[in-house]
């Protein structure tokens, strides 16, 4: 059964990395349980998959509520706060004013929309991942550990060229030089603890999801 409040996720990660935080939240507060985070299959498949998600019976009979979350990453030529708004005006969904506030209802029956990007920020400026963000969460955010990871990222890169991702080159580099979750991926940390799910930098989310939840 479709829960009420749908969170549409970049990717894999993404979603793993939520559905762990919502089971943080879980063990608090019950009400949370009304959330699902869905696998949005990519960022180029993102759209898609809000606009067909919006015909589906399963919509149009349960859902209250659905949140977009994506990373806002590194390419300054596009922008991905008007991709989202596009994306729910293509699916004929209200369109919230900016990132981390949902939008109005004008009936009790509207669906309300919401969006915020990783690295979490209340305003547009910084760009980044969801792996530039988990690594300022971490639990044990060891700075000895972590200019060594990044030494290591730059020096490979002057050996053997750039890399297509260096964030998730980065993250991966720490994680390796721990005991506790090396070998891991981003959902396996989160897991096992790797991130600190009561860290201040995860308030607009939580904000969000309180609003959401309000009728």
């Amino acid at each position: 059964m479709l829960k009420p409040h749908v969170i549409i996720c970049e990717g894999k990660d993404t979603t793993l990395f939520v559905q762990r935080y919502l089971d943080h939240l879980e063990g608090k507060e019950p009400k949370y349980r009304s959330f699902e985070p869905h696998d949005g299959k990519g960022i180029n498949q993102l759209s898609k998959y809000v606009i067909t998600f919006a015909v589906t019976p399963r919509f149009l009979t349960s859902v209250k509520s659905v949140t977009v979350l994506r990373d806002w990453e590194y390419d300054t030529q596009k922008n991905p706060e008007q991709s989202i708004k596009g994306t729910f005006n293509r699916a004929k969904l209200p369109v919230p004013e900016r990132q981390w506030k949902s939008s109005s209802k004008e009936k009790p029956t509207d669906v309300r929309t919401a969006y915020g990007f990783f690295p979490i920020q209340c305003h547009n400026s910084n760009i980044g991942t969801l792996e530039d963000f988990c690594l300022q969460i971490l639990i044990d955010n060891n700075k000895d550990r972590m200019a060594i990871a990044e030494q290591a990222i730059s020096d490979a890169s002057a050996q053997i060229g750039a890399f297509n991702k260096p964030y998730k080159n980065k993250f991966h580099a720490y994680l390796s030089l721990t005991n506790k979750f090396v070998g891991s991926e981003l959902g396996e940390a989160a897991k096992r603890g790797a991130f600190d799910f009561e860290s201040p930098a995860l308030l607009p989310l939580r904000r969000l999801l309180d609003e959401l939840l309000c009728e």
